[in-house]
């Protein structure tokens, strides 16, 4: 009896196990291609494209140059998403299922010399390549797609790299090889590099540059999304918390299925403040949103505009936090900025679950190492005559029409200006009522500075409002 009881036992046991394992096994997705059997463990996988126009030789070892070059990148990916807490994720990338050594790359011949498709127009692979989709819709596996075109001789080459929304651009040559990582050979660190930083903006991430903490940081050095694009492999390179954020929520970042991505959002800030104490500029605020809000990018760009001609945000810094509840709060060590004088603008990004992002700026300048910068609302006050002079002052956002203003005294002489982010006067008036009512219906829409100064003694505080 006993030696049955202990069989029954045992096969009860072998049973678990086996249903445990069925049940913690990770799901397998599969692809085929030109005849090939691939599979990932991701649901959403980057598409690969290599396009090689009509007068361009085919050469014959660029599937297994480029998937090690696509591997030792996807690993990079995956640290740096470690390193700033997002756990073991990276863009998905579809896999031979009998030679895990070799990714999905799909092969389009171009139906023109390498002439016809330039750096300075994208349009003509563009299409093609949306056309090779539309007839072949079960290989699109994702949003995100990087273009890789084969060029003879990269010394001369020209043809599309850069991003260009979900669509990334690269080039490829006989000697471009990982083996050379690291190094100048055959140019290898330059493509290599701005490879992965164009692949960076077709997953979402925008330009920024690391702070001056992160730059001594041995395990930083330059952020890959700026600089680093020309360091990668060979120096200290990574990837930001800001950048990171913005994967964490990409498509071919998901790790299960189910995900709903780029389906539009309804969100934005509902209160921002700035202070500055110290050393330290603080931003807080709280927002709305219709998509959940995963984190808050805030960048400061020694640019009067947010993507000023030249400027292209390359050179901002980026600070990056999680919500707490609808609210949020950074501070940002003005020693972690290069430049310390001139104009800037500070940048507010929500992080949506979605994979996508909202974007407010608000010009202000730096003086001697000093922020001038007054950007406060969120709750609709009184501007009496204490705390407009004491401090700061509060108006909501957006302002659609008409501003009310309760300046304390009816005796006070005050001088009102409006001013747009150019830095031009385009509203000049005087008075000595007690309320003003500025008008900004005929204003078009954006950004704003109220100055307002008693005619008397010349004191006086500037606010930002903000017209929609």
């Amino acid at each position: 009896m006993m030696k049955k009881t202990s069989t029954i036992y045992k096969w009860a046991f072998l049973l678990i196990c086996l249903f445990l394992n069925n049940k913690t096994k990770a799901q397998i997705y599969t692809s085929t291609y030109d005849g090939i059997s691939y599979s990932s463990n991701q649901p959403n996988n980057l598409n690969i494209v290599y396009f090689v126009a009509n007068n361009v030789p085919l050469d014959p070892t660029y599937k297994t140059r480029l998937s090690a070059i696509m591997l030792w990148g996807q690993n990079f990916y995956k640290q740096n998403m470690i390193s700033n807490g997002y756990g073991a994720k990276a863009f998905g990338l579809f896999r031979e299922t009998a030679n895990p050594n070799n990714v999905k790359i799909i092969l389009i011949h171009g139906s023109q010399p390498l002439s016809s498709y330039p750096y300075t127009d994208s349009g003509l692979m563009q299409n093609e390549v949306n056309t090779y989709f539309a007839n072949n819709p079960t290989q699109k596996t994702s949003e995100h797609t990087l273009v890789i075109a084969a060029v003879p001789d990269q010394a001369t080459a020209n043809v599309p790299f850069y991003g260009v929304g979900k669509t990334c651009f690269a080039l490829d040559y006989p000697q471009f090889n990982i083996q050379y990582v690291g190094t100048s050979t055959y140019e290898f660190s330059k493509w290599f590099g701005g490879m992965m930083h164009e692949l960076g903006h077709g997953l979402n991430l925008p330009h920024s540059r690391q702070t001056n903490s992160e730059n001594l940081n041995p395990n930083k050095g330059k952020n890959l999304m700026g600089p680093g694009n020309l360091t990668l492999g060979a120096s200290p390179t990574f990837i930001n918390r800001a950048g990171s954020a913005i994967l964490n929520n990409c498509q071919v970042f998901a790790s299960a299925p189910g995900g709903t991505y780029y389906n539009n959002h309804n969100a934005g800030l509902t209160s921002l403040h700035t202070t500055y104490n110290n050393g330290i500029l603080t931003v807080s605020g709280s927002f709305q949103s219709d998509r959940p809000v995963t984190d808050i990018n805030i960048y400061q760009d020694p640019h009067p505009a947010p993507h000023s001609v030249g400027g292209e945000a390359y050179e901002r810094k980026a600070w990056s936090v999680p919500p707490v509840g609808n609210t949020f709060s950074v501070n940002m060590p003005v020693s972690e900025l290069e430049i310390t004088n001139g104009q800037y603008n500070l940048q507010v990004e929500l992080v949506l679950q979605n994979g996508e992002t909202t974007f407010d700026y608000y010009p202000f300048s730096y003086i001697n190492g000093i922020p001038n910068i007054n950007v406060h609302f969120g709750t609709l006050a009184t501007l009496e005559t204490d705390s407009f002079y004491n401090n700061q002052s509060i108006y909501p956002n957006p302002v659609t029409d008409d501003l009310n203003i309760n300046l304390g005294s009816a005796n006070d002489n005050y001088n009102i200006e409006i001013i747009n982010t150019l830095g031009e006067v385009i509203h000049k008036t005087g008075t000595s009522k007690k309320t003003i009512k500025i008008s900004l219906s005929t204003l078009p829409a954006g950004m704003y500075i109220v100055k307002i100064k008693n005619s008397s003694s010349n004191s006086g505080k500037s606010f930002s409002i903000i017209k929609k």
